[in-house]
């Protein structure tokens, strides 16, 4: 194989990899730091939506697909932010209940 062939395919993933370890470990810092409650789910759910975006564009290899493929990741792209935004509606919705004891 040619080194500059091997250096071309093989930049993509490895982008993609670190993007995602900066991800988790901005994910995992979030976890230990000192932030309201309230502010740290929709910081954590723009950081699930970047992880998202990233696995989309580097496994789906979008930045090069055809028109309809990118329509199909743009579809699953709105299905999940329904589905989380209907679980944030019944997160801030829902009311606290005591224990029995």
């Amino acid at each position: 194989m040619n080194r500059e062939f091997l250096k071309k395919t093989a930049r993509t993933p490895a982008l993609a990899l670190l993007g995602l370890l900066v991800l988790l470990a901005i994910n995992i810092g979030l976890a230990y730091a000192p932030i309201g409650q309230h502010l740290r789910l929709p910081v954590k759910l723009t950081i699930c939506f970047g992880m998202a975006f990233t696995l989309m564009v580097s496994c789906m290899h979008l930045h090069r697909a055809t028109g309809l493929l990118r329509l199909a990741a743009a579809t699953g792209f709105a299905w999940l932010a329904i589905m989380i935004g209907l679980m944030l509606t019944d997160y801030f919705t829902r009311v606290p209940v005591p224990p029995p004891w």
